[in-house]
């Protein structure tokens, strides 16, 4: 009798170990900035409401840019005021790798079937966009129909394929970062500074800029932060004034720098930009609540992204309906730019929410199939050119 007593407290045992195993692997899990709908993650709630916020804000910045190009005649200040809005983007998607870089530094390995439903998702939105404008008439050149089919080859949005390169390198940044001790890496993070980003940021040299190398900047800069300043990063108190410093700072540059052109302030590369938004993601983390509203909508951020930048509605669309608004009471254009952002990103919202639902399922299954394929290709390759060697080696 004690023989199965304890046989069965063993069984209870494992049984519970198990459980603890499985609960810790769908807890310890990389939140990624713009992280895949239905993936079943452990969510930070207050994390997932500055992703929501910088989705928001990417909008804004979107929607003001097109005004800008609509409305050429206005007064100085309120075009400093709209400069400023427009630099909002910007902040958006520091604020997404910012996320992405906080989480990510803690895994080891690139998931495939997360990189090709990310790729995935961004053609079916632009299909889907494609055959509305077909359904209403419109007429595509074949260039532009192969652009809205394969958007993330055409740069149609093009923060997707940016990130996802940026993904897939993030063990390599990581094994980077694990061989590096405290004094080395700050080291890369002062002279990333000293040689790229104030020459840049100083002299507006834009052209030789890398997006994935902005992406990899940021993503050392936050390494160093969460490895190295734990204590500053749960200090409410100290985040909040150094946010208000470095975002005041930005601020009165920004009004500055539409009067007498100072430095490349709206840039990946801006000394002060950066360490105000990762203040500003600290004192974010350090919400604990929960949340499930806020978790849902976090997860349709590339959803959102992807609706409402497609090319053929900034192009065609964005331009028609603030025109339209203009239009009607001309000496209102700041208000209206403001309500066609919130709009524009509760359409987007909720037709994200619809796609997550339906078609996004869809892809969730068909990405795993192709990570399948793409698995056994890359063992046909490797054996193929093991063969290879081996009949160059007997020979």
């Amino acid at each position: 009798m004690l023989t199965i007593i304890s046989f069965c407290d063993k069984l209870y045992l494992l049984g519970e170990i198990q459980k603890l195993d499985k609960s810790a692997k769908e807890i310890v899990v990389e939140q990624e900035g713009f992280v895949v709908a239905g993936s079943k993650q452990e969510r930070w709630p207050g994390v997932e409401l500055l992703k929501i916020i910088a989705i928001f804000l990417i909008c804004l910045a979107h929607t003001t840019q097109t005004s800008l190009n609509i409305l050429l005649d206005m007064p100085i200040a309120n075009r400093i005021f709209l400069n400023f809005m427009f630099s909002f983007g910007q902040i958006g998607n520091i604020i997404f790798i910012i996320c992405s870089s906080y989480f990510l530094q803690d895994s080891k390995k690139t998931k495939k079937e997360k990189a090709i439903n990310i790729l995935l998702d961004s053609c079916f939105i632009s299909i889907i966009i494609f055959c509305g404008f077909l359904a209403g008439g419109y007429q595509f050149t074949f260039g532009q129909a192969i652009k809205q089919i394969l958007p993330d080859l055409f740069s149609n949005v093009w923060f997707v394929p940016v990130y996802v390169l940026f993904y897939i390198l993030h063990p390599l940044l990581n094994f980077a970062i694990d061989n590096l001790n405290k004094k080395s890496h700050l080291t890369v993070v002062v002279v990333i500074f000293l040689f790229y980003s104030f020459p840049k940021f100083f002299l507006d040299i834009s052209a030789n800029s890398c997006r994935v190398l902005d992406f990899v900047i940021v993503y050392f800069v936050v390494a160093y932060v969460k490895k190295y300043c734990q204590d500053f990063n749960k200090n409410v108190k100290k985040n909040l004034i150094c946010f208000f410093v470095f975002g005041g700072l930005f601020l009165i540059l920004s009004v500055l720098n539409n009067l007498v052109h100072i430095c490349n302030l709206s840039s990946w590369y801006c000394p002060i930009l950066i360490p105000a938004l990762i203040f500003l993601f600290n004192l974010f983390n350090s919400m604990k609540f929960k949340n499930k509203v806020i978790n849902n909508l976090s997860s349709c951020s590339l959803f959102v992204y992807c609706i409402h930048e497609n090319i053929l509605l900034r192009r065609n669309l964005r331009p028609v309906f603030l025109n339209l608004l203009f239009e009607s009471t001309a000496n209102l254009y700041l208000m209206w730019i403001v309500v066609c952002a919130i709009l524009i990103f509760l359409v987007s919202m909720a037709l994200s929410l619809l796609y997550k639902y339906t078609v996004h399922k869809v892809s969730f299954v068909l990405s795993k199939k192709v990570a399948g394929v793409f698995d056994k290709g890359c063992e046909w390759i490797y054996k193929k050119t093991e063969k290879g060697n081996k009949e160059v080696a007997d020979k």
